[in-house]
Order: structure tokens, then sequence, then C-alpha cells
């Protein structure tokens, strides 16, 4: 076999496009398996050694062999032994349309619902590191989950876009401190299927890439239905800015009591342990073969197995004492969460003022408030776009022109040197 020729020195990973690649791959100036190999060896010098950003588990002979698989685990050593009957849809559709599935990205275990776990901690991956702050998680720079893995693996030029989930902050808070674009799709606009998705009414799929073109072009990929899936200153200049370039906009427009919208969480939790509860054992359901058949088995498993369970900051062993889907306490949690977004959340504001998007600050507002009210929302830095649910098409749009104002107005983030990268001391996990 004729090997490969050197990867062109002028192709920087680190802050290549998917829109550039194409036009490499086009052009002939590099192949699918010199890119794909390039990209494993940026990965095999930083993921478990170098920078140990921990961002990933690897496929094998992935370039030549599109049905090497791996194993559907939610970071939990539970569900090692758990055999997936194929693709989830959103994979099966990227691979039709030419994607090279490079792996799987760590995350908050359970999407951060096993207990006190740290953003970006899982047993089977260990501790995800921020590639942009000097000391990673030891010296504050957690990367923000339970997408972790995929933000900080596009940040750190592993892979050219990742596929992030989110019920809660998941996606748009790790893309936020990562530098990169997150996509949080409509509930049920991406398909779910094959998905651990805990969250049912609030869980969906996006893309995380390093420009709007490249977040358009997977969405329009990743979209359609299933029938079996069930910072303020940079604000501001940011508004400043979309005025110049001739956006309408109104501001203020407030929430009319933020207060009465965040005591609404506790209808959130209830909403989030019971379906999480229902949707782990249905999800359990689907499989070839598995140890553990619900939350219960999974609990067990981790009393059971401590020492690779737990990580050193310790988590809780969990509760499995929660309420049905067809409970008073369940239903009218829904109906609180819809009546709080109707009378003072996202839906009302948009509706009083005749918006489109909402500019909002992406580390708390942006990522809690859809949680709630299930709409679209984007992210980049400090800020974040949200409109209407179900609007994906014309909001895919208005990201352009949002993301003209944003740089036009902030210079992209530099590329940091390697002594700037995280060298914070990672965790061991027993399997690698």
């Amino acid at each position: 076999m004729t090997p490969e020729p050197p990867f062109p020195l002028q192709i920087n990973l680190l802050t290549a496009t998917i829109q550039e690649l194409q036009s490499h791959l086009a052009s002939g100036m590099i192949t699918s398996v010199q890119l794909a190999q390039e990209y494993l060896k940026r990965i095999e010098a930083n993921n478990y050694l170098g920078l140990k950003l921990r961002y990933e588990r690897l496929y094998s002979e992935l370039a030549r062999d599109s049905d090497t698989g791996m194993r559907t685990t939610a970071g939990s050593y539970a569900l090692i032994n758990s055999v997936v009957p194929e693709d989830a849809t959103v994979v099966a559709k990227l691979r039709a349309a030419g994607a090279i599935i490079i792996g799987k990205a760590n995350l908050s275990e359970f999407a951060n619902l096993k207990g006190e776990v740290p953003s970006g901690w899982s047993a089977r991956g260990g501790q995800t590191q921020s590639a942009y702050i000097k000391g990673g998680y030891a010296a504050g720079g957690a990367p923000g989950g339970s997408s972790s893995g995929s933000a900080v693996g596009v940040s750190a030029g592993f892979a050219a876009a990742a596929v992030g989930t989110e019920s809660d902050g998941s996606m748009l808070v790790p893309c936020a401190r990562a530098g990169v674009y997150g996509l949080k799709a409509t509930v049920g606009l991406i398909s779910r299927t094959g998905m651990v998705a805990p969250i049912r009414t609030a869980d969906t799929l996006g893309p995380i890439t390093r420009s709007t073109y490249d977040a358009a072009l997977l969405l329009g990929i990743m979209a359609g239905k299933d029938q079996k899936d069930l910072g303020k200153q940079a604000v501001e200049d940011a508004i400043s800015k979309m005025k110049s370039l001739g956006a309408i906009t109104e501001d203020p427009a407030d929430f009319p009591s933020i207060q009465r919208w965040m005591a609404g969480n506790d209808a959130y939790q209830t909403v989030v342990k019971t379906e999480f509860k229902v949707e782990i054992e249905r999800y359990l359901k689907t499989m070839i073969s598995t140890d553990v058949k619900n939350l219960e088995d999974i609990i067990e498993f981790n009393n059971d197995h401590a020492d690779i369970a737990f990580g050193p900051e310790g988590n809780e062993r969990g509760q499995t004492h929660t309420v049905g889907l067809t409970s008073e306490s369940y239903i009218e949690a829904l109906r609180t969460r819809e009546r709080i977004d109707r009378e003072g959340g996202i839906a009302r504001v948009l509706n009083d003022h005749n918006l489109d998007a909402l500019v909002l600050p992406a580390f708390w507002i942006a990522s809690a408030f859809p949680s709630l009210a299930r709409v679209i929302i984007a992210s980049r830095s400090s800020t974040g776009l949200v409109s209407r649910p179900g609007s994906d098409k014309h909001y895919a749009n208005a990201m352009f022109s949002y993301r003209a104002a944003f740089e036009a107005k902030f210079p992209p983030r530099a590329v940091p040197t390697a002594p700037e990268l995280a060298h914070a001391a990672s965790y061991t996990a027993a399997d690698r």
C-alpha cells in the first residue's frame, strides 16, 4: 500500500472549519485518510498524554472501517456491557452525508445527573481539561458540562466539529467557555433515538463548530422528525454593533419577574428526577444485551464498584424513589413550567415586544431558561441568542448576522501557545 504523503503544513487544524476542509478535499490537496490520521495524531499527543485534555475515547481503524463501533455508556462503567442495536439516528445521518466519526467525547457522567460530579468528569473518561485555561480544572478552569469533551475537542483542534446534547446548559456553557459555536435545536427537531436522553421534555442535540456556516450545514444534515423519538458588557457591545448593521433592536426587553421564573426550579427538579428514572429504563430496554436494567441496578453497580465508579470528590449514591409520569405532582410540575414561561418567561417577552430573538448572557440566563421554555438557542463566548421553538431554519440565518456583528466588534480568540494550555494533573481511569 502506498503511504499517504505528509499532511500540508499550511492547513492549521486548530482553526480549520468544515467549509475550508471541504475545499481542500475537493481540490485534492488532502485526502480523507490523511485528514483523519492527522486528527488522530493530535489526539494521541494530547488526549491521555501531553496536555492530558481527556477529550474522548477513540475508534480504531476509523478511516478505513465504517462499521467500527463504540459502547454508549454516558460515562458510566455500569453500561460497559450494554450493546446497542444500531447507530444513533443522528450518527447514521452524519455517516450517510460522508462524515468520519473519530470517537466519542467525554462528558459529565449521566449528563451531570449522577450526583456531585465535577463538570467534565466521568468514571470512564476522567476529568476533561480546558484547552485555554493554564492549570486546567485545578486552577479553576472548569470546562463546563455536561458536553464538555465535545466543546473542548473542537476548541483544541481535535475535530472540525462535534455533536453535543443539552437540557439545561450542557452544551451552551462548555461552548461559551471554549469559544466555539453551539446550536441547541428545538426539542424534537433532531432525533434522539439511540441517545441516552434522561429528560424527555427538555433533552435535545446540536452541532458544535468553529463557524456558523458549519453549524448551519450540520443542522441541515442532522434535522428531521423521527417517529421513534419521544456577560453584560459583551451583550451590550454586540447589540450596539448589530444596530450599526441594520438590526432593529429593543432594549431593554425585560422579563416580568425573574424571581418568579427561578421559583419554578422546584418544578423543573421534579420533572428531571422523574424522567431520568423512567427514560434510563426505557433506553436500556432497547439494548441487545445489558448487565443493568434500570436506575436501581446502576446505583447498585456503582456502590459495588466504588473504586472505579466514583471520583476523588465523591458522588452521591443516588435515589430511586420518584413519582411516575402519570402522577399528579409530575403533571402539575409540567403545567407550572409552561405557565411560568407563558406568563413571565421567554415566550411572554418575545410576544409582548414582537421579537424574533433575544440576546442574553450565555453562562446563566441563556442556558437556564431554555430548559424550561424548550426554545432554540446558540452561544459563542459570553452571549447567547434565543428564539422561538421550531424556528431553527430562520434562526440559522439569524446566526450569520449575529456572528458578523459579534466578530466585527470582538476579534477572534487568539490560539494559545503550548505552554499556555492546560497542564493540570488528570485522574487515572481504569479503562482507556
